[in-house]
């Protein structure tokens, strides 16, 4: 009779089978959410609702489950919700003024960095 034997997840105290990379299911894709295993959460530290004058119980991050609906159905009250502003990443080149594109740099700034990088292989 042949012995098959089954991988465990590479994190402590878990017993299930791997999947991906060592890890279990919920494991790996933790740390690939999250960057990781550990659970991040977003709410408030009174468990309510983050929303001024609420005080319903924390349902997801960091809203009772009324304004939470409401905020992902994109019908937000006229004036309680605040709108996080995205914060726009600038260029990492001194002086240049342009939105970042990636690994800091604006979109001409990187093209150039990639051809620089091409002549010098």
């Amino acid at each position: 009779m042949e012995e098959c034997l089954v991988k465990l997840c590479s994190v402590e105290g878990c017993n299930e089978s791997t999947t991906k990379k060592g890890m279990c299911e919920t494991h790996y894709h933790r740390m690939w959410a999250n960057g990781t295993l550990e659970i991040k959460t977003q709410f408030s530290e009174t468990g309510l609702c983050t929303i001024e004058g609420c005080n319903e119980k924390h349902y997801a991050k960091g809203y009772c489950k009324k304004h939470y609906y409401k905020l992902i159905k994109q019908y937000p009250s006229k004036s309680n919700y605040i709108k996080k502003e995205k914060q726009i990443k600038l260029c990492t080149i001194k002086g240049c003024k342009n939105k970042h594109q990636a690994k800091g740099l604006c979109r001409k700034h990187y093209d150039q960095q990639r051809k620089l990088n091409k002549k010098q292989t």
